[in-house]
């Protein structure tokens, strides 16, 4: 666990400054700044930042924002070594309103440099029997480390930011359909299979580390890197010395995800069918899941969403269908039935696509993860936290019982309440001088075994 001093809410803007299209002006906005918010997400391949601007100036007109401009942010926690510096390039203004004469107000938004040069690449090469891993590694290197794209005489991408990526099981072969850099590589991360996680839940996103390229079941594995209790901060503070200011929780809010029950069957939570034919084979095959059943998830905790009583027990696979073509063969693909040396040399009969041996998994993680225990929780700003992190939070137990005054809540876990961090909003706002930051945190199963427990008319539980 990290150790955390810092004061909480407190923030050191050491600069924010736009450069303009030729790269030969800098201007520093510091004093036009309203509020900026820096965001990452698991879910999303790059970083994106906003700025809303009280502007007399005139500098949409005479800096001016062609769509060409970077924005350039530096920020961090008095008493703590960590800063977040970032550049984005500008591409929207928006809500641009007239305040008084010579006077107006408008959001810049800005995404990482990466995303700009992604949309004017396109992945052509061939991979031969290569992992999916090797295959991302080789399209960052060629399409964003070595970029020939420029700005003037410099390169667009100034800076080589650092790649995680986590292997891949087994050799495949692939000529890319001129996709963009991003969609190929995310391409790639729904065709891998890992060869420790049945899910094979293979993502890729950007955070202050860096880009990541890696399976959600690894993010579970973590250790936590901090605990957040919600609760009155003087009283905790108080009663528990233990408890910092910075581990207080501000607000949280419940997403409408939570419970609701038609979302998981649709996705195929609870149970989901994978379809698949090989024309060249001239085979079917239909596998099924059934999630009560399933034993090899990777989860946070290992209580179950359903109970002993659950009727989805009984759904066959016929809530969640997908259909698609693959490679069938419980040996060497190449050395399989007429086909037996007749494809020498090809590289798809060497190297078989293998992604329904793990779908149906897979489409029931991603449901696990985006349709049940999902909050929102507000912290005092915390540059250390990122989005793939582990955290435990401890929320009192709602109850009108004395009994329960000292209990955690119990669906989330009283001694081990983990959750995994999908998303960070730094958020920093100047006229109230005030820097938080938004944790969106979601659990996969539940902290505690279901049991039945009697609430009694007085509140108490039996």
């Amino acid at each position: 666990m990290v150790a955390n001093n810092y004061k909480a809410e407190k923030i050191d803007v050491q600069s924010v400054v736009i450069v303009n299209f030729n790269r030969q002006v800098v201007t520093d906005i510091k004093r036009q700044l309203v509020d900026f918010n820096v965001y990452e997400d698991i879910f999303a391949p790059t970083m994106t930042f906003s700025a809303t601007l009280l502007d007399s100036n005139g500098l949409i007109e005479r800096f001016p924002f062609i769509g060409e401009e970077l924005i350039a942010v530096s920020f961090k926690i008095p008493t703590v070594k960590k800063t977040i510096d970032k550049v984005f390039s500008i591409y929207k203004v928006s809500n641009r309103k007239e305040k008084e004469e010579r006077n107006e107000s408008y959001t810049i938004h800005g995404v990482s440099l990466e995303s700009i040069v992604d949309l004017n690449a396109s992945v052509d090469n061939s991979f031969v029997g290569l992992p999916f891993s090797e295959m991302i590694k080789s399209t960052y290197k060629e399409y964003f480390v070595n970029s020939p794209k420029k700005v003037g005489a410099e390169k667009f991408l100034t800076y080589e930011k650092k790649l995680f990526v986590e292997d891949t099981y087994g050799n495949h072969s692939v000529v890319s359909p001129m996709s963009r850099p991003f969609e190929f590589i995310q391409y790639c991360a729904k065709q891998s299979q890992s060869s420790k996680y049945k899910e094979s839940d293979y993502i890729f996103y950007e955070n202050d580390d860096g880009f990541n390229f890696r399976t959600i079941s690894s993010l579970l594995e973590q250790e936590p890197v901090e605990d957040y209790y919600s609760a009155d901060p003087a009283k905790s503070k108080n009663q528990n010395d233990k408890v910092k200011e910075h581990q207080m929780v501000r607000e949280i809010s419940y997403d409408d995800r939570e419970f609701d029950v038609f979302e998981s069957v649709t996705t195929g939570f609870y149970d989901n069918d994978v379809a698949v034919i090989d024309p060249i084979l001239k085979r079917f095959q239909n596998t099924s899941l059934n999630y009560h059943y399933t034993k090899d998830f990777t989860n946070l905790n290992k209580n179950k969403f359903t109970s002993n009583f659950a009727v989805y027990k009984q759904f066959d696979g016929s809530s969640h269908s997908r259909y698609i073509v693959s490679n069938l063969s419980s040996g060497a693909y190449n050395q399989t039935s007429y086909i037996k040396g007749k494809s020498t040399g090809d590289p798809v009969a060497q190297h078989p696509f293998v992604r329904h041996k793990f779908l149906n998994h897979l489409v029931s993680k991603i449901s696990q993860i985006n349709t049940k225990l999902v909050l929102r929780i507000v912290i005092p700003g915390d540059p250390n936290r990122k989005a793939g992190d582990i955290v435990r939070f401890f929320i009192p137990q709602k109850s009108g019982s004395q009994e329960f005054s000292t209990r955690y809540n119990f669906f989330y876990g009283e001694k081990d309440p983990r959750f995994l961090v999908t998303a960070v909003h730094h958020n920093y706002s100047y006229r109230e001088d005030t820097y938080m930051t938004t944790l969106e945190i979601v659990k996969d199963s539940f902290g505690q075994q279901i049991f039945n427990r009697e609430v009694n008319s007085l509140g108490g539980i039996t």
